[in-house]
């Protein structure tokens, strides 16, 4: 049955999720595993944001830091967008009398252009309807001076800092609560944020993001962070790390954990080499033009390249569940094992909005080749080493 059409047939449809809200389609399969550790998330318009927000967590160890991840990290980096797009319109107001940016972002519904993202995975979880905690709600008050440090050129939020210091304080937070359970689970976290015509990128672990353009070339939004990557290689060989190869050729430091970055695994990071820190990638969106957008967990990427995955579903978008389905079949079909999730926004057709950051004088928005001796050059701009 392995590498047959029927085995791929039956690791598919074995367990499986399968949910299509519009443009947007999620696939879910098991594998050849006895449980999945893979989750994701979806919010539109969240906190009034006007941005859309999309996460892929793949867990190790167990699903306790996934499920920690989509809920705890998702939530704090809306919170705190919203906190400070709250500052700067205060802040406009207090100066001119009206605000000099723009009060309301074209909507989801309206970015897509395609009926919107208005759906979650599970209702919203109860505990982000509770009052928020004491020092939650001290850390969002526009009376914060520390939300000042997330605003760039007066009126722009600064993504690289806002994310960077959300994903660090989100795991510590984990590894402390993994610690009392006894557990050593970890996630990779793959999060996507589109608002207006920017599209925000942040990573950590080995979770790959990947954007056909409007001529159909595949764009990376993400860069796998395995531990002999070469400048991860680098960094850990200076931190005292060691970094060997299984019986089947898959990096591990220090002879375990198969990524140089992640959430949680709370023992790893008591000697600092494995990180929480995440790449930030920004993408204009009006320049590119993409028709889709594919954020999937590694099990699909083990057996697939980025390209071979923008191939096949572009030459499959107009299936109803966009080539999803399809493609996790055929991962299978190529002795794929492991969990796989697939969340594929179908983007063809709309006219992209022009970036605000165009519009600022001292604001270089050109989208520029990525110097980075990896598989797959991409076009971004990567905002932080």
């Amino acid at each position: 049955m392995k590498g047959s059409k029927r085995g791929a047939f039956v690791l598919v449809e074995r367990k499986k999720f399968e949910k299509r809200w519009n443009n947007i389609e999620v696939y879910a399969a098991i594998g050849a595993r006895t449980y999945i550790e893979d989750t994701f998330i979806v919010y539109e318009n969240a906190r009034g944001t006007g941005a859309s927000f999309f996460g892929v967590f793949d867990g190790h160890g167990g699903d306790y830091a996934a499920i920690y991840a989509r809920d705890r990290l998702m939530k704090r980096i809306i919170n705190k967008i919203a906190a400070v797009r709250k500052l700067i319109k205060k802040t406009n107001l207090n100066q001119s009398g009206t605000p000099t940016i723009p009060e309301k972002l074209p909507p989801a519904r309206e970015l897509l252009h395609i009926g919107g993202i208005n759906y979650c995975m599970t209702p919203e979880p109860r505990r982000w309807r509770k009052e928020k905690s004491e020092k939650e709600k001290k850390s969002n008050s526009i009376d914060n001076p520390d939300l000042k440090n997330y605003i760039e050129a007066e009126v722009l939020i600064d993504y690289e800092k806002l994310l960077i210091d959300v994903f660090i304080s989100t795991d510590l937070e984990l590894c402390v609560s993994a610690r009392r359970r006894e557990s050593e689970a970890g996630t990779t976290a793959l999060v996507a944020i589109i608002e207006g015509s920017q599209l925000i990128v942040a990573n950590v672990g080995d979770s790959r993001g990947v954007m056909c353009d409007s001529d159909g070339n595949p764009v990376p939004l993400s860069f796998d962070q395995k531990p002999d990557r070469e400048d991860e290689l680098k960094r850990l060989v200076r931190a005292g790390g060691k970094v060997g190869y299984n019986r089947g050729g898959c990096a591990r430091l220090d002879a375990y954990i198969a990524m140089s970055r992640s959430l949680g695994d709370q023992k790893t990071k008591l000697d600092h080499r494995l990180i929480p820190t995440p790449e930030v990638y920004i993408f204009d969106l009006a320049d590119h033009r993409p028709e889709f957008i594919v954020l999937a967990t590694d099990g699909l990427y083990d057996e697939l390249s980025s390209e071979e995955v923008v191939s096949f579903i572009r030459a499959r978008l107009d299936e109803p569940n966009f080539g999803a389905k399809s493609l996790v079949r055929y991962a299978f079909l190529n002795k794929a094992k492991d969990n796989i999730t697939v969340m594929v926004i179908n983007l063809k057709g709309y006219n992209w909005p022009s970036n605000p950051r165009t519009a600022l004088k001292n604001k270089t928005w050109k989208s520029r080749v990525l110097a980075l001796k990896r598989p797959l050059g991409g076009i971004g701009d990567r905002v932080n080493p």
